[in-house]
C-alpha cells in the first residue's frame, strides 16, 4: 500500500498547481478586460472630438431596409450574393444531371449540359418565370459570361496538355487521313446545308460566306475530351480501334481548331485586306510559340523533371504565359480559346510537368467553371423559339448530316485504310461524338452574330444528340461485330485500393501458370483527367514490376459507378477461368460474402475467389480446408507448398493461405488467418 503521507504529497502538489493556475487567468483575465476597457474610451473620445467638426448640414443616414429578413434579401441581391448564389445552384444541379446521366450510361457532360437547358428559358423559364428572373436576372449575366470565358480559357488549356504528342507520332498517316476525312466531308455538307438554312434562319446582314463557313466547321467537331472518357470508362484504350479513335480525335482537335481561327478571321474581317493581316499575326504568333517559346518551356520542363511539386513561382508563370497566349489570339483578331489551346500543347511532355499543372487547373475548371458555362449555353438554349413542325424537320435534318458527314466520313476513311468494318464503325461512331466542343463553338458563333438563336438551339440538340448516340451505339457495335477472342487471361484481378493488389495478384499468379493476369483498378470518380489515369497505371506497371513479367500482366483502370457491371463486362471480354475481388463490405452487413460480392458470384461467368482479411504478400503454405476437389485446384496442388488438412488441425497463421468453400468459412472463425473462399462454376 502508498503511504498516507505519499498521498498527502501528491494532494499538495496537485492542489498548489491549481493555485498557480488560477492566479495566471485572474491576470489574463484582468489585462484582456482592461484592455478592452481602453479601447472603448479610446474611441469614445476620438468619436466625441470628432463630431465638433459636423456642419449644421450634416444628416444621419435613414436605414435602407425595414428589419433583418429585408437587410439579408438585400445583401443576397447584391453581386457577391447574387453570384455566389447562381454558383451554388448551377454546380448542384450540373452534379446531379451528372450523376443521371452516368447511371444510365452516358457522360456525365451530357447531363451538366441538360442541367444548364434545363435553367434556362426552356424550362425554368417557362415553369417559374419570376424565379428565373429573380436567380438569372439580366444585370447579373455579364459576370456570369466572365466567369464562364475564364473557365473555358482553363479548360482549353487542359484539353492541349492532354493531347499526348505519341498519339500522332504511332500510326499517324491513318490518324491524320482518318480526321481530315472526317472535317472535310461533314465540312462540305454543312456548307451544302446551309444553303437551305440560309434564307430562313441566318441573321440579317451576314454574307452567305461567313455563315457557310461556319456551319461547315460546326458539323465538323470532334470533342476529344468525352471521346477520351468514353474509351476509357469503356476500358477500350488500349484496343485498336481506341488508340486510332484518339489519334484521330487529337489530329481532329489540332486541324479543326486551326480551320476555326481561319474562319474567325474571315468573319470578323469582313473584307480580305484585315482578313490576310488577321492570317499574318495569327502566323507570326504560331511561329514564335513553336520556335522560341516551346524549345525554353521544354528546358523548363527538363528542370522539373525530377521534383515532386511544381513551386508557386513556376505556376504563376505558367499560368500568365496561357493569359498572355490567350490574350495576343483574341487581339489577333481569332480568338483567346485558340492561344489557351496552343499554349496547353507547347507545355513540355518528358517528366511530370503536364501531369502537376493539369492538377492544378483541371478540378476548378471542369467541377466548378465549366457547368458555369454549361448554365450560360442553357440561358441562350430557347427550345421554345422551335415552335412549328418545320423547325423541328429542319433539326433532325442537321442532325441526320451531321451524322452521315462525320461517322459516315471517318468509317469510310478507316475501310478503306484497311480497318475492319468493326474497328472502322467504332472509329465514325466516336468522331461522331461533339459535346462540349460543339458548344463552345456555337458559342463563339453566337457571339459573332454568325447565327441566330434558332439555329443555335438546333445545334446544340445536334451535339446533345450525337454525343448521346456514342454509347448505345458502341454497344450495338459490338454486338453485331463480335470481337475475336484474344489471348484468353488465366485470372482476373479487380480491386479499387491499391494496398489489396498486391495480394490479389500474388494469388492470382498461383491460379494462372503461363497465362496472362488481367489487374483491373476501378474508380468511382468519373470524370479523372486522362493524365492521373496515365499517371495511375504507370505507378500501377511499376509497383507490380511488369517489365519483368513481359506480356503476363494486363493493366486496365476503368471510371465507373457501377462497379458490379464493369467487372462482370470485363470478365466475359477476356474470358478469364477466375475473377480474384477483395472482401469488401456491404452498408448494413459486416459480412464480406454479401452485398456487390454475392452479386459476382450469383452473375459471374467464371468462378470466383473472395479474398478475406490478412495482408499476405507471398504465401508461403497454401492450405485446402476440406477434401473437396475442385478442377480449379489442378495446377495448385502439384506446387509442394499445397497441403490438404481438416477445420480442426489448421498450421499457423504466418504465411498460410487457407482455400476453402462458403460451407466451411461459415462453419467457424478464421480469424489471424488468410483467406480465400473459393466458388467453382
Amino acid at each position: 500500500m502508498t503511504p498516507p503521507s505519499r498521498h498527502a504529497g501528491r494532494l499538495n502538489t496537485v492542489l498548489l498547481a491549481a493555485r498557480i493556475w488560477r492566479k495566471r487567468m485572474n491576470r489574463t483575465l484582468l489585462f484582456y478586460g482592461a484592455a478592452l476597457a481602453a479601447f472603448a474610451a479610446f474611441l469614445y473620445f476620438i468619436v466625441q472630438a470628432g463630431a465638433g467638426f459636423e456642419g449644421p448640414a450634416v444628416v444621419p443616414l435613414e436605414a435602407e431596409t425595414h428589419g433583418p429578413l429585408a437587410m439579408f434579401a438585400e445583401n443576397l441581391l447584391h453581386v457577391p450574393g447574387m453570384l455566389l448564389l447562381q454558383i451554388i445552384v448551377i454546380v448542384a444541379a450540373a452534379r446531379l444531371c451528372g450523376f443521371f446521366a452516368v447511371k444510365i450510361g452516358q457522360p456525365a457532360v451530357i447531363g451538366e449540359v441538360v442541367a444548364g437547358i434545363l435553367l434556362g428559358p426552356s424550362l425554368l423559364g417557362w415553369l417559374l418565370p419570376d424565379l428565373s428572373a429573380l436567380l438569372f436576372a439580366p444585370a447579373s449575366l455579364p459576370g456570369l459570361s466572365l466567369l464562364s470565358q475564364v473557365g473555358l480559357i482553363l479548360f482549353m488549356f487542359v484539353i492541349g496538355m492532354e493531347l499526348d504528342p505519341k498519339l500522332l507520332r504511332h500510326r499517324a498517316d491513318s490518324a491524320v487521313v482518318i480526321s481530315h476525312v472526317s472535317i472535310i466531308v461533314p465540312f462540305a455538307l454543312g456548307m451544302t446545308i446551309a444553303l437551305l438554312l440560309y434564307a430562313p434562319f441566318a441573321p440579317e446582314h451576314i454574307p452567305f460566306l461567313s455563315f457557310a463557313l461556319f456551319m461547315g466547321i460546326a458539323m465538323s467537331i470532334t470533342a476529344f475530351p468525352v471521346l477520351a472518357r468514353i474509351l476509357h470508362d469503356r476500358g477500350m484504350s488500349a484496343t485498336p480501334a481506341g488508340a486510332l479513335s484518339l489519334a484521330c480525335a487529337a489530329a481532329d482537335d489540332v486541324t479543326a481548331w486551326s480551320v476555326l481561327a481561319i474562319v474567325i478571321a474571315i468573319v470578323r474581317a469582313g473584307d480580305a485586306v484585315l482578313g490576310l493581316s488577321t492570317l499574318v499575326a495569327a502566323g507570326l504568333y504560331v511561329a514564335i510559340m513553336l520556335g522560341f517559346v516551346r524549345p525554353f518551356l521544354r528546358r523548363v520542363g527538363e528542370v522539373y523533371a525530377d521534383r515532386e511539386r511544381l513551386t508557386g513561382t513556376v505556376v504563376t508563370g505558367i499560368l500568365l504565359f496561357l493569359f498572355i497566349s490567350s490574350l495576343f489570339t483574341q487581339i489577333a483578331g481569332i480568338h483567346a480559346l485558340f492561344g489557351a489551346f496552343l499554349a496547353g500543347t507547347l507545355m513540355p511532355e518528358k517528366g511530370p510537368f503536364r501531369r502537376h499543372m493539369t492538377e492544378k487547373v483541371h478540378d476548378l475548371s471542369v467541377y466548378i467553371l465549366l457547368p458555369v458555362f454549361f448554365a450560360f449555353t442553357g440561358l441562350r438554349t430557347q427550345i421554345g423559339l422551335l415552335n412549328s413542325s418545320s423547325h423541328w424537320l429542319f433539326t433532325l435534318l442537321i442532325i441526320a448530316v451531321a451524322v452521315a458527314g462525320k461517322f459516315g466520313g471517318s468509317a469510310i476513311a478507316g475501310r478503306f485504310l484497311g480497318e475492319s468494318w468493326r474497328n472502322s464503325l467504332i472509329i465514325g461512331t466516336l468522331m461522331n461524338t461533339r459535346g462540349l466542343m460543339e458548344l463552345v463553338v456555337l458559342n463563339i458563333g453566337l457571339e459573332l452574330g454568325v447565327i441566330s438563336p434558332v439555329i443555335f438551339t438546333m445545334m446544340v440538340i445536334m451535339a446533345l444528340a450525337t454525343t448521346f448516340m456514342a454509347g448505345p451505339g458502341i454497344a450495338l457495335i459490338e454486338r453485331f461485330f463480335p470481337e475475336r477472342s484474344q489471348a484468353e487471361a488465366g485470372v482476373l484481378v479487380a480491386y479499387a485500393r491499391e494496398e489489396t493488389a498486391g495480394s490479389l495478384l500474388q494469388i492470382g499468379s498461383l491460379f494462372a501458370g503461363d497465362r496472362p493476369i488481367v489487374a483491373l483498378h476501378i474508380t468511382p470518380d468519373t470524370q479523372r483527367s486522362s493524365h492521373d489515369i496515365d499517371a495511375f497505371q504507370e505507378a500501377q506497371a511499376e509497383a507490380f514490376n511488369q517489365k519483368d513479367q513481359g506480356n503476363n500482366l494486363r493493366l486496365i483502370t476503368r471510371a465507373a459507378n457501377d462497379i458490379t457491371a464493369v467487372i462482370l463486362e470485363e470478365t466475359k471480354r477476356h474470358a478469364v477461368d477466375l475473377l480474384l475481388v477483395g472482401g469488401s463490405k456491404a452498408l448494413f452487413s459486416s459480412d464480406p460474402l454479401s452485398g456487390r460480392n454475392r452479386n459476382l458470384i450469383e452473375e459471374s461467368p467464371c468462378s470466383v475467389g473472395v479474398f478475406i482479411d490478412g495482408a499476405l504478400q507471398q504465401p508461403e503454405k497454401i492450405v485446402l480446408v476440406g477434401a473437396r476437389k475442385w478442377p480449379l485446384l489442378q495446377s495448385i496442388s502439384k506446387l509442394p507448398s499445397f497441403s490438404v488438412v481438416a477445420a480442426d488441425r489448421l498450421p499457423a497463421p504466418a504465411g498460410c493461405l487457407l482455400l476453402m468453400d462458403e460451407l466451411t468459412y461459415r462453419s467457424r472463425s478464421f480469424d489471424g488467418y488468410s483467406v480465400l473462399v473459393l466458388y467453382q462454376k
